[in-house]
């Protein structure tokens, strides 16, 4: 008995750091909904997490259907600022630096209420915000994980705790 535990805790103990290192934070992709100019024109803004713009980007256009061939390609100016044109309404994506946007665009007078004109994408670092001075200490660490990432950790201290006591050698009657 004591045998099938202690494997059981050594099979706890080699698997959690492998399950912890699987988990992935995945980002939600939403579509943004962009009204188009009357003459068919994408007007957009390339700016970097703290809101500077960004000047001789190289901007892509992507069929939703097709990403891997370029429809549209443009430079931003030097105020970050980009025009794509002859565009129709539809599902499409933008691709800044390493980054890519997924948009659905209408044309003018036909666009849901909450499109905007000018699309701001934001490319680059990110910027954390309301840093107040203080350490970051463990608890703020083991606060930020996800629940799985906890259930691991407790895993690993339970391993840690009880695979000691399963291979203590309980000698003490031999005497």
């Amino acid at each position: 008995m004591r045998t099938h535990l202690t494997w059981m805790l050594v099979a706890i103990l080699v698997a959690a750091p492998q399950t912890t290192m699987a988990v992935e934070q995945t980002e939600r992709v939403s579509l943004s909904n962009i009204e188009l100019t009357t003459a068919g024109t994408l007007q957009g803004l390339l700016v970097t997490a703290d809101g500077r713009p960004i000047a001789g980007e190289s901007v892509r256009i992507h069929a939703q259907s097709d990403l891997k061939s370029v429809q549209h390609q443009v430079t931003t100016d030097r105020n970050g600022r980009f025009q794509v044109s002859g565009l129709r309404t539809g599902t499409l994506v933008v691709s800044v630096q390493d980054k890519s946007y997924a948009c659905r665009v209408w044309s003018a007078g036909i666009a849901p209420p909450n499109a905007v004109k000018t699309a701001a994408f934001v490319t680059g670092e990110r910027v954390v915000r309301g840093q107040d001075g203080r350490r970051f200490g463990i608890m703020d660490r083991i606060y930020s994980l996800s629940t799985r990432q906890k259930v691991c950790l407790g895993l690993i201290v339970a391993a840690a705790v009880a695979i000691p006591i399963a291979l203590d050698d309980d000698n003490d009657n031999a005497s």
